[in-house]
């Protein structure tokens, strides 16, 4: 089997799974670096020893400790699929690598109240940008999943929101009730102008793109509001949301939709009021 093939059916293999796009094309953007630097025409049972010497390579570039461990990441799993499609007669062994700290600082709820002071609810698209940067912080949700969410997925009376996140797993979230409060405000300013299945839309009523969001925290920066060391970006307020939930633990992991609880407890490290909080409620000390 030539590596080149393994790697088309491996994408294939991932499609069918249901992973997201964005996955898939970055598992396709990084394999088609590594099959065209090992060789197209390598045969998939010579490549456990030159496949190493390439992360050995890496290893040397001086990467950062995050793209690194997403390179092992990505070879680690690629040469699993080798092996349990028969082509490798054992596993390749490959460098343990220790999953790295996330290089993002949280938002304090203080910089979030500037942030939301900063937009023009007077107008349709300031009103909207309030909205979407107050329900990213309040509920944690991801850009993706926001640009995803359709009317019907709204349950405004019980406070919920039908979440269709990566590689098309459905979660529901709770809506907070101030979150609600102004989402409520912003579906009777787009009532008229569009019959758009996405909650939300542009000033012309189509669907709101990745490009669109990001917009949002650009035109945040021309307004003058920038924190040293922070990033305005969707990812920051989920990691914001995560950082100031005083929450239990395994809470905060079905809120975050995170498949292993060893992702949600990094949060843990940033936040130690999660656990100070869990062991107040929940231990033993009041029992004696």
């Amino acid at each position: 089997m030539r590596l080149d093939r393994a790697y088309r059916m491996f994408l294939e293999e991932k499609r069918l799974e249901g992973c997201a796009r964005r996955t898939i094309e970055a598992y396709d953007d990084f394999l088609g670096r590594v099959v065209a630097d090992l060789g197209p025409g390598l045969d998939v049972a010579d490549v456990a020893a030159p496949v190493r010497a390439w992360l050995v390579a890496q290893s040397k570039r001086g990467l950062a400790d995050s793209t690194f461990y997403n390179f092992v990441k990505q070879v680690r799993t690629f040469c699993l699929f080798l092996f349990n499609s028969g082509w490798l007669s054992e596993k390749v062994p490959l460098p343990k690598t220790r999953r790295p700290r996330p290089d993002v600082r949280p938002m304090s709820p203080q910089q979030v109240r500037a942030c939301l002071r900063a937009f023009d609810t007077s107008t349709f698209v300031g009103l909207r940008n309030q909205v979407i940067f107050r329900l990213m912080f309040a509920t944690g949700i991801r850009r993706g999943e926001l640009m995803r969410l359709e009317m019907s997925d709204l349950d405004m009376h019980n406070r919920i929101m039908r979440i269709q996140g990566k590689g098309g797993k459905v979660g529901i979230v709770p809506l907070p009730r101030r979150a609600r409060r102004v989402l409520w405000q912003y579906i009777k300013a787009r009532a008229d102008r569009a019959e758009c299945k996405q909650v939300f839309i542009t000033r012309h009523g189509s669907p709101m793109t990745e490009w669109s969001i990001k917009h949002l925290f650009r035109t945040l920066k021309d307004k003058g509001i920038e924190f040293e060391g922070i990033r305005l970006s969707s990812h920051t307020l989920r990691h914001s949301f995560a950082t100031n939930f005083t929450g239990d633990l395994l809470r905060l992991q079905d809120i975050l939709r995170h498949e292993s609880l060893s992702t949600t407890r990094i949060y843990v490290k940033l936040n130690p009021t999660l656990l100070k909080r869990a062991i107040d409620e929940h231990g033993p000390d009041e029992l004696v």
